[in-house]
């Protein structure tokens, strides 16, 4: 399915810095094969956990589980970087591609390690509706992760259900929000941006995992 029209946003809390836009708006890609999938499920059912945290403008990260109720999994050096390599490799392809302007010169960088969730139905694993760049407080906007300029969720499993992903301002041509359970090995990209909040619905059975990157343009 093609989604390609986004609601009108206000984006003059950005001051004169523009975000990034895409040709094709989001994308999907094909990333990882489902053998490899499955064996990275096995390795981050047996890994270490940690709660995933939300960032609080008094208190920095916090752990808040009315908004987000997560685990973050840790997977062996080897694995983590495999990932990284595999998804730095497919951003960048279709970035470089598909980015309106281009790159200028410019480089298309991880900012941060690749983050392994889990969601797990015991406790409805969800994370309400936010974007990734920043947020707002106190009634104005607190950019407080400006190098986050794409976003990519990839997706490893497909045996649980609840736990879709949407956003509400993208839409198909008939009008229809994005709001899906993606393909397993599907690496999903987007822009970082207030014109993108998304969320990921309670899971109501098993266990949902997915690998998030974000990308800046340095």
């Amino acid at each position: 399915m093609s989604y390609y029209t986004v609601d009108p946003c206000d984006l003059s809390c950005y001051g004169s810095y523009v975000p990034p836009t895409l040709a094709s708006t989001i994308i999907f890609a094909e990333c990882f094969d489902r053998a490899f999938c499955d064996q990275l499920v096995q390795e981050l059912d047996a890994s270490q956990t940690s709660p995933s945290g939300v960032h609080d403008l008094e208190k920095g990260e916090k752990v808040d589980y009315s908004h987000r109720s997560s685990e973050f999994c840790f997977p062996s050096p080897e694995t983590h970087k495999a990932v990284n390599d595999r998804i730095n490799f497919v951003v960048n392809y279709h970035v470089e591609r598909d980015l309106i302007g281009g790159l200028n010169g410019k480089t298309l960088v991880m900012c941060e390690g690749a983050q392994f969730l889990k969601y797990d139905a015991t406790n409805s694993g969800h994370f309400n509706r936010h974007h990734d760049d920043g947020y707002f407080a106190n009634g104005q906007f607190q950019h407080v992760a400006a190098m986050r300029k794409f976003t990519t969720c990839t997706y490893i499993n497909d045996d649980y259900e609840g736990g879709e992903f949407s956003i509400d301002t993208v839409k198909d041509p008939h009008g229809n929000i994005l709001h899906r359970k993606m393909p397993v090995g599907t690496t999903f990209l987007f822009p970082s941006d207030q014109r993108f909040p998304h969320q990921v619905h309670p899971v109501t059975k098993g266990r949902r995992y997915s690998i998030v990157v974000w990308f800046d343009i340095v």
